[in-house]
């Protein structure tokens, strides 16, 4: 007699594939909330989103801008700008009365040797204003003359766009200016609203620049098009020389597959999101790498690393759970953090909101912690989350489309139970199993067949190490869904997964 075939589902590290029936080793359909990088091949939950600041924020911040006073700057898209302390504590500091601000960012003037001074930097629709950091804590200063003779602010012959994108690249602080690249000297205090000696064509728009220092270039340009049905593309700056500004030129263009660019990246690899997919680029070839749910999109400033990972704000997105339609919202990661590691794609960070605004991961030399911050909003309320680190989220994971072994038996298949294998379930958390059988309508809660001992009610795997849910369907096709309930800092760690299934009787 032939033994019962079995599904092991033993590795959970491919993150999300792009294919509901195969994909890297450990993947699966979907995966979110998941500790999928920590080294430990297993379901488990990952630490929490909570809000900070909470009744501060009147507008969606879309640029965080960390500073060498200790603060990070949020700025946000009605012209409020916030600071963070060290300890978390949020104030506004200032309102812009020239409305939403399309780019922010920290960078520096000469004074005399070894010695910089800081300034913020942000722009409105043709405006570009600056602060001395500290300077004045009541912001009297905002668009002080000086250091300089004849260096002062605003400046306000800014192109209108829907961004002002700002880098700082060797010696200058470029900032996107519709089809030109404006630029402020950090030697002299200098300012320019148009540095480029080769122009951009008028057909598009700096969307993102990123320090990608390929070689001998300084930064990348990605631009949207004018026009929906043309391409946007990517320059390759070339800033050798830092005499002036004059001398920032672009060396070559890439024609990308799309006419939108939402937001750009550098870390392990430079990523550029677009057209609701995670493309690669050495800033002459491009490819898409992963696709994210139906609608997704990013802002300029929604973009960030953190652990050698790329993260992207992500709004707008839908994917297909059976056959029902959820959001799917939050901080998405691609990447790894482990030399053996195969870069994946997980929704870091499932969150509840209607927008997403800026993301930043940085450095606090206070506390020597990393610290991450997104801007959101939900309905009419305006909020910015960090990390908890002492609350773990709840984990979402659902399995390839399993086919039964047609070339071991004909016919289609009863699948019986699945045992599922795990740590000793913390207190007060709980794992549940929903199925879906030959592609057909929305997942079904999966029961057990007899009370258990580590059970609270008929479905909840509760407490001890191995858990068995029967199933007992006949089908050509299943899909599995797991969802992982954590309590306070403690959750469960699913080690294995097994599907038993049988021959359909003749």
């Amino acid at each position: 007699m032939a033994t019962s075939p079995v599904y092991n589902l033993t590795s959970f590290v491919g993150g999300i594939s792009d294919f509901t029936d195969k994909g890297i080793a450990g993947s699966g359909q979907w995966s979110s909330g998941l500790e999928i990088r920590s080294g430990d091949d297993s379901l488990t939950c990952k630490q929490a989103l909570v809000q900070e600041g909470e009744g501060v924020f009147e507008d969606l911040v879309l640029w965080f801008v960390p500073a060498p006073d200790g603060n990070c700057y949020g700025f946000g898209d009605t012209g409020r700008i916030y600071k963070r302390t060290s300890a978390g504590v949020w104030t506004k500091v200032y309102t812009e009365p020239t409305g939403k601000i399309k780019g922010a960012a920290l960078s520096y003037r000469y004074i005399s040797a070894n010695s910089y001074k800081p300034y913020l930097f942000w722009a409105t629709d043709t405006r570009l204003n600056r602060k001395e950091i500290p300077g004045q804590s009541n912001w009297s200063d905002v668009n002080a003359s000086g250091p300089g003779t004849g260096e002062t602010y605003p400046k306000n012959n800014l192109m209108p766009a829907d961004w002002h994108y700002m880098r700082v690249v060797n010696q200058l602080l470029l900032i996107g200016n519709n089809n030109k690249l404006a630029a402020v000297y950090i030697e002299d205090g200098s300012y320019t609203n148009e540095a480029e000696g080769n122009p951009f064509p008028p057909s598009i728009t700096i969307t993102t620049l990123t320090n990608c220092a390929r070689g001998n270039s300084a930064t990348a340009a990605l631009c949207s098009a004018a026009q929906v049905d043309e391409q946007a593309c990517l320059y390759d700056i070339s800033t050798e020389s830092t005499a002036s500004q004059s001398e920032v030129d672009w060396i070559s263009r890439t024609n990308l597959s799309f006419s939108k660019v939402d937001a750009s990246i550098d870390g392990e690899f430079f990523l550029i999101f677009a057209d609701g997919k995670i493309w690669y680029s050495d800033l002459y070839n491009k490819q898409p790498i992963c696709s994210l749910p139906s609608g997704a999109t990013v802002k300029p400033g929604g973009a960030a690393i953190r652990d050698n990972v790329a993260l992207f704000a992500v709004s707008g997105a839908v994917r297909t759970h059976g056959d029902t339609q959820v959001t799917a919202n939050g901080i998405y990661g691609y990447g790894r953090n482990k030399n053996a590691g195969t870069p994946t794609l997980n929704l870091e960070y499932p969150m509840i909101t209607d927008e997403l605004g800026g993301l930043v991961n940085f450095y606090d030399n206070t506390t020597n912690k990393q610290v991450l911050l997104v801007g959101s909003r939900v309905g009419d309320s305006y909020r910015v989350y960090t990390i908890s680190e002492n609350t773990k989220q709840v984990g979402e994971y659902t399995s390839l489309i399993l086919k039964a072994p047609y070339s071991e038996f004909p016919g289609r298949y009863r699948f019986t139970h699945v045992v599922m294998k795990s740590g000793e379930i913390p207190e007060g958390a709980k794992v549940e199993l929903f199925y879906r059988i030959d592609l057909n309508g929305d997942f079904k809660q999966a029961y057990f067949s007899d009370a258990m001992e580590h059970q609270n009610s008929d479905c909840e795997f509760t407490s001890g190490t191995e858990a068995t849910w029967e199933i007992g369907d006949n089908a050509s096709y299943i899909e599995l869904a797991v969802k992982i309930t954590p309590v306070g800092n403690d959750s469960p760690q699913i080690k294995d997964i097994f599907i038993v299934l049988e021959p359909e009787a003749n």
